[in-house]
C-alpha cells in the first residue's frame, strides 16, 4: 500500500463507528505529522479538523484515548504555524479544548488540550474572550497548583508539574488588555504565580515570570502586589527574579530579565534602578550574542526598557548593544540576499533588532551617531520595502528616531533616499506601517529638512488629507500632526496649497474631532496658519468665516482639558497680532474676553503666560486707529489692568516679564479727555486728576489734529496733503529750529497766508521715515505719544527722529526697539543698522541689545546637554543658520555666547553649520568647514583652561 493511500486510509476511518478503529487511525496521524509541516498541511486539505472537534466533543467515557489523541493532533497542527491556528480556530475547537482543561478530567487529556491551548494562543489573531467565560479561567489557576490533581507517583508529579507550567503560559498569553489583567487577577492568579515562582521547577519558573511579567505590563498596580505579596511567601519574588537572571540557562535569564523590565516600567521597583542599570540591562544586551528564540526575543525586550529613557540609552550605547543590534540587521540582510525572499524565520529578529535600534536612537544623539557609524542606514531603507509589515513598521520607527537629528536628517539619511520608500509606507496595507510612516513624516516635513520638496512633489499633501479622513484614530492624529509640521513657519503660497486640499470645512470638522489629540493638533494647525503674517490671518478669516472662526474659539475656550485650552489661546494671541478689524473680531466676543480674564487666573502657569500674552497684543497699538483706545478702556473696565497688578509676584518669572509689559502699556496708553468737573473729592483721588499742563498740551493737541490756528505748512514726499503745524510748538525739534534761523529763508508771517516748506525726496532719503512715523514725531512735539511708538515702528520712529533731530524720541525709539528684539525680528534690526551708525550712537545701542539677545537671552544654559535638542535650542539654531557667516563665527567663537565651552557648543557648531551650508550652497562653504575643525580644537582647549582656572 502506498504512503498516500495509507494517509487516505487514515482519514477515511475517521468516519468509523468503532472507538478502536477511531483511536488507531489518530496515533497514525499525531505519529507521521509530528515534526513534518508538509504531513500537516496535507491532512488539514483533508478536512480533518472538523472531526477532531467533534471527537473532542465527545462523552464516550469508554475509550478516553479518542479525546486525548484528537487533542494532541489539534495541538500537533497548532504548532504548524499562523494558517494552521486559523483553521482550527475556524471550526471551533478553543472552546472544547478549554473544557477538556478542567481539573476532574483526566490528568493526559488536560495536558494535551493545554497544550494546544498554548499553541493557539501565541497567535496574536486568536480570540482570547472563551477563556474568560463560564470556569474556564479558574480552572486554569487551579492547574498552577498541582493538589488538586493529586499526583501520586513520580510520573504523575512530573505531568502535573508540566501542567501548572502550561497553565501559567496560557494565562501570559491572554493579558492583552488591562480588562483582562484585571479579571486574571480577580481570580486569584497572583497567589498561585508567586507560589509558582518560589516553589516550582525551573520552567515552570519561567512560566510563572512570563505570566507575572505580561499581568503587569504598563500597570503599576499589579507590580505592586508582585512585589509586596502576602506574608504567606517566603521568600521575595524579585530577589528570586534577580538570582534567576543569572542562571546558566540562556531562556531563565531572558524570562527573568523581561519580568523585572515590566516590573521596572510600571515603576513597582524604583528602589531596584541601579540594579536594572547595571543587572538586568547588561543581561539583556549579552542575550543578544544568543542563539534561537532567546536572541530573537532579547532585542524586543531592551526595546521596551530604554524606551523613553536617557539613561538607560545612554548605558546600552556603552554596553555596545548599537553595534550587537547593527550585526543582526547585517546578518540578517545578507542572509536574505542569499535566497529569493527573506527567511520567514528571520522576519521577527530583524523587526526586533529595529525596534531596539529605533529605541535607542529615540532621545539619545550618541546613540543615533552610532548607527550611522555602524552603516546600517541602507538596511534600514530597504527594510522599508521588506514583505513583513512588522519589519516595515521598525524600520519607519529607525527612520523617525534618526530623524530627530538635524545632521543626520540633512546628511545621512537624504543620501540613503528615505523620503521616497518612506512616501509609498503611506499607501501600505497595514495600517499600523502607514501610522509609523505617517509619524515619521512628522519631521521630514518640517522647515529646516530638504526632503520636504520631495514629499510635496509626490502628492504629500493629498496623501496626508486622505489619511487624516481615516477611521483609524492613530492614523488620523498622525496625518493630522504632520499636516501641523509642513504649515509651521511655512511660505504662504505652502499654506495656500494645504488648505486648498484639506479645505476649511474639514478642518473644522478635525477641531470637533472625537479624539481629544487629533482636536489639539488641528487647533495647533489653525495655530500655525494664523502666523505670523496679517495674510496668513486674513485668509483664514475668509476661509473659515469671521463667526465661525469665533464661534470656534469660544467653545473651545469652555473645555476643561488644559491642551485644548492651551492651543485656543495660542490661536486668539496669533490673531491678536494681526490688524484692527482681526483684533475688533476678538475683542466683540465678551465671553472670549472673560474666558481670558478667568484664564490669567488659572493653575497652570503656561495657560497664565499664554493669557497674558494675548492680553499684551490685545492691549499693543500699532496705529492710530480710533478703536485703539477704545479697546483698551473696555480691557481695563473689565478688570485686565487690576489682574495683571495682581499678577506682578507670579510664581513663574515668564508670566512676572509678561507682566510687566501688561501693566506698562496699560499705563502708557492713559489718556486725558475732556473738562474737569467741579466736586469735593480727596487729596488721594485729586491729585489723580489731570494738571492744567495737561489740558494745554491737549487743547494745542487738538489744534494740531484739526489744523485750527495753523501757520505752517509742512511738504513731504509720502503724503499727498501738508501737515498743518504750529511754528511755535514744532521749533522745540532742532531741525524746524534750523530752519527759522537759517538767514536764507524768507516767510511770510501772515495767519491767512501760512507759511510753507517743501521737502523733496533728496531731503529725506532715508527710505525708513514713513507718515506714520513722521505723524507720531510730529504729534511728540504737542503732546506725549511715547505710546504710540511699538516694536513694529521703533526703526521707522527712529530713522524720522533722527532725521528732526528730536534727541528724546530718538532714544525712546531705540529703547523700545532694544525691548521688543526677539526671535521674529532680531535679523531685520541687524540688517537694518548693519555695520554703519546711520542714527549715531543709537544704531550702537539697538546692535548691542541684538547681540546680547543672539549671544545670552536667546540661548538658554541648558540648551544642549548631552547633545539633545530642546526647544530654546531649536529656537537658537533656527536663528543662527541665517546669519551671516561673519557673524556667525562671531557668535560662536563669544565669550559671551550662553552655551558652556566644550562638547555642548561644538554641537550647536556642528548642526548650524552644516545647515548653513546647505543653505549657502558653495558660499564659503570651505571656510566653514575648515572653521568646524579649528572651532572643535580652540573650544576644547578655552574649556580645559577654564576647568583648571575653576579648580
Amino acid at each position: 500500500m502506498s504512503l498516500i493511500a495509507k494517509h487516505e486510509k487514515a482519514v477515511l476511518d475517521l468516519n468509523s463507528t468503532d472507538p478502536e478503529v477511531l483511536v488507531k487511525a489518530l496515533r497514525f496521524i499525531k505519529n507521521n505529522i509530528i515534526g513534518n509541516k508538509t504531513k500537516k498541511g496535507l491532512y488539514i486539505s483533508l478536512n480533518i479538523i472538523p472531526k477532531l472537534v467533534d471527537f473532542l466533543k465527545s462523552r464516550d467515557i469508554s475509550e478516553p484515548q479518542l479525546r486525548i489523541q484528537a487533542a494532541i493532533v489539534l495541538g500537533s497542527f497548532a504548532y504548524g504555524g499562523e494558517d494552521n491556528v486559523a483553521e482550527i480556530i475556524k471550526y471551533g475547537a478553543i472552546k472544547p479544548l478549554l473544557i477538556c482543561i478542567s481539573p476532574s478530567n483526566d490528568s493526559t487529556l488536560i495536558e494535551a488540550a493545554a497544550r494546544a491551548l498554548k499553541a493557539i494562543y501565541k497567535n496574536p489573531t486568536a480570540d482570547k474572550n472563551d477563556i474568560f467565560q463560564d470556569d474556564h479561567l479558574k480552572n486554569l489557576i487551579t492547574l498552577i497548583n498541582s493538589a488538586p490533581l493529586n499526583p501520586k507517583s513520580e510520573r504523575e508529579k512530573i505531568a502535573s508539574t508540566h501542567i501548572a507550567q502550561l497553565a501559567a503560559t496560557i494565562i501570559a498569553r491572554c493579558c492583552d488588555t488591562n480588562e483582562q489583567q484585571t479579571q486574571i487577577a480577580n481570580a486569584g492568579a497572583f497567589p498561585a504565580l508567586i507560589d509558582l515562582l518560589t516553589n516550582g521547577s525551573a520552567k515552570a519558573q519561567e512560566a510563572a515570570l512570563d505570566a507575572l511579567a505580561f499581568l503587569c505590563r504598563e500597570n503599576s498596580d499589579f507590580g505592586r502586589i508582585i512585589v509586596q505579596p502576602t506574608c504567606s511567601v517566603s521568600r521575595n519574588p524579585v530577589k528570586i527574579m534577580f538570582e534567576l537572571i543569572r542562571d546558566t540557562s540562556p531562556t531563565m535569564r531572558l524570562t527573568a530579565a523581561r519580568c523585572l523590565t515590566h516590573l521596572s516600567r510600571a515603576n513597582a521597583i524604583d528602589e531596584y534602578s541601579d540594579d536594572v542599570k547595571l543587572i538586568v540591562l547588561p543581561t539583556l544586551v549579552k542575550l543578544l550574542e544568543e542563539k534561537g528564540s532567546v536572541r530573537e526575543e532579547a532585542p524586543h525586550v531592551l526595546a521596551y526598557l530604554i524606551r523613553d529613557n536617557v539613561e538607560l540609552q545612554s548605558a546600552a550605547c556603552d554596553a555596545d548593544a548599537v553595534h550587537k543590534l547593527a550585526d543582526i540587521v547585517t546578518h540578517v540582510a545578507e542572509e536574505e540576499a542569499s535566497y529569493y525572499e527573506s527567511i520567514g524565520d528571520n522576519d521577527k529578529l530583524k523587526e526586533n533588532a529595529l525596534t531596539a535600534i529605533a529605541a535607542m536612537s529615540s532621545l539619545f544623539d550618541k546613540g543615533r551617531k552610532l548607527v550611522v557609524e555602524a552603516k546600517i542606514i541602507p538596511h534600514i531603507v530597504t527594510a522599508m520595502s521588506h514583505k513583513s509589515y512588522g519589519v516595515r513598521a521598525a524600520a519607519c520607527q529607525c527612520t523617525k528616531s534618526l530623524s530627530r537629528s538635524v545632521n543626520i536628517l540633512r546628511t545621512s539619511l537624504v543620501d540613503a533616499g528615505i523620503a521616497t520608500p518612506l512616501f509609498k509606507l503611506l499607501s501600505d496595507e497595514s495600517s499600523d506601517v502607514q501610522t509609523t510612516a505617517c509619524a515619521t513624516l512628522c519631521n521630514i516635513v518640517m522647515e529646516f529638512s530638504p526632503m520636504k520638496k520631495a514629499i510635496l512633489e509626490q502628492g504629500g499633501i493629498e496623501k496626508l488629507v486622505e489619511l487624516v479622513q481615516s477611521s483609524n484614530n492613530s492614523l488620523r492624529l498622525n496625518a493630522i500632526w504632520a499636516l501641523k509640521n509642513l504649515v509651521c513657519h511655512a511660505e504662504s503660497d505652502v499654506k495656500d496649497a494645504v488648505m486648498k486640499v484639506l479645505t476649511y470645512p474639514l478642518l473644522a470638522t478635525l477641531i470637533d474631532d472625537s479624539e481629544i489629540d487629533v482636536q489639539e493638533q488641528a487647533l495647533n494647525l489653525l495655530r500655525n496658519l494664523v502666523h505670523p503674517k496679517e495674510r496668513n490671518i486674513e485668509e483664514v478669516f475668509k476661509g473659515l468665516g469671521e463667526v465661525t472662526l469665533m464661534n470656534i474659539l469660544e467653545k473651545r475656550l469652555c473645555w476643561f482639558h488644559s491642551q485644548i485650552i492651551k492651543q485656543t489661546l495660542y490661536v486668539i494671541n496669533n490673531i491678536a497680532v494681526g490688524n484692527e478689524r482681526h483684533i475688533q473680531a476678538i475683542m466683540a466676543r465678551s465671553t472670549i474676553l472673560r474666558h481670558l480674564l478667568n484664564y490669567m487666573k488659572n493653575d497652570n502657569s503656561e495657560i497664565r503666560l499664554i493669557a497674558v500674552l494675548c492680553l499684551n497684543n490685545l492691549t499693543w497699538i500699532k496705529d492710530k486707529h480710533i478703536y485703539s483706545q477704545e479697546r483698551i478702556r473696555r480691557l481695563r473696565q473689565m478688570g485686565f489692568e487690576d489682574q495683571v497688578k495682581k499678577m506682578i509676584n507670579d510664581e513663574n518669572l515668564d508670566v512676572r516679564e509678561r507682566v510687566k509689559t501688561a501693566i506698562s502699556q496699560f499705563a502708557e496708553t492713559l489718556v486725558f479727555a475732556g473738562k474737569p468737573q467741579i466736586s469735593t473729592m480727596s487729596q488721594e483721588n485729586s491729585a489723580n486728576l489731570p494738571s492744567y499742563h495737561d489740558y494745554i498740551c491737549r487743547h494745542l493737541y487738538n489744534c494740531f489734529r484739526s489744523g485750527e490756528y495753523s501757520n505752517l505748512l509742512v511738504h513731504v514726499p509720502f503724503k499727498e496733503e501738508p501737515y498743518t503745524l504750529h511754528a511755535i510748538v514744532v521749533m522745540k525739534a532742532p531741525y524746524f529750529l534750523s530752519v527759522f534761523t537759517n538767514p536764507g529763508l524768507h516767510f511770510v508771517l501772515d495767519f491767512t497766508n501760512p507759511m510753507s516748506i517743501t521737502l523733496n525726496e533728496g531731503d529725506i532719503a532715508d527710505i525708513n521715515i514713513t507718515e506714520e512715523a513722521f505723524s507720531i514725531c510730529l504729534g511728540h512735539l504737542y503732546i506725549d505719544h511715547s505710546h504710540m511708538v511699538t516694536g513694529e515702528n521703533a526703526h521707522q520712529v527712529l530713522a524720522a527722529a533722527h532725521f528732526l533731530q528730536m534727541s528724546d524720541m530718538c532714544q525712546l525709539a531705540s529703547d523700545v526697539a532694544c525691548m521688543n528684539i526677539s526671535e521674529i525680528n532680531v535679523l531685520e534690526y541687524l540688517d537694518w543698522v548693519g555695520l554703519v551708525d546711520n542714527y549715531g550712537h543709537y544704531s550702537q545701542q539697538i546692535r548691542d541689545r541684538a547681540y546680547t539677545f543672539l549671544l545670552h537671552d536667546l540661548p538658554a544654559a541648558d540648551s544642549v546637554e548631552d547633545g539633545i535638542m530642546g526647544i530654546n535650542y531649536e529656537r537658537l539654531r533656527k536663528i543662527y543658520v541665517r546669519l551671516p557667516f561673519d557673524l556667525l563665527k562671531f557668535c560662536l567663537e563669544s565669550d559671551r555666547l550662553n552655551v558652556p565651552f566644550g562638547p555642548a557648543r561644538i554641537q550647536l557648531a556642528q548642526d548650524v553649520v552644516t545647515i548653513w551650508n546647505h543653505m549657502n550652497e558653495n558660499e564659503q562653504a570651505i571656510v566653514s568647514t575648515g572653521f568646524l575643525r579649528h572651532y572643535a580644537v580652540v573650544i576644547n582647549r578655552t574649556a580645559s583652561r577654564r576647568l583648571k582656572k575653576n579648580r
